[in-house]
């Protein structure tokens, strides 16, 4: 039997205006352990009825965000979860 490791994730944000109260959340997702991107993560917002995946890069982007405070919460098989909070201004 094999037991994976899981790693922690870090995640770098921004949250920028858009349209009349709402936003823009982009961010990086990186692996603590080696700053290398990571792929295919789930990206949830709030409740998570918003959510997205990174790319190759380990970057994401969520659009129409509403303005106020905001939880990001990064998942990935093989990674520990993480969050943050962002204030998105509209």
């Amino acid at each position: 039997v094999r037991i994976a490791r899981a790693l922690p994730l870090a995640i770098a944000l921004l949250a920028a205006p858009a349209a009349a109260q709402e936003g823009v959340v982009v961010g990086r997702v990186r692996s603590a352990a080696d700053s290398a991107p990571v792929a295919g993560a789930e990206v949830l917002l709030g409740s998570g009825a918003r959510s997205t995946r990174t790319d190759s890069a380990g970057s994401f982007r969520i659009g129409a965000v509403p303005a106020g405070r905001q939880r990001v919460v990064v998942r990935r098989v093989g990674f520990l979860p993480a969050g943050a909070d962002v204030a998105v201004r509209g």
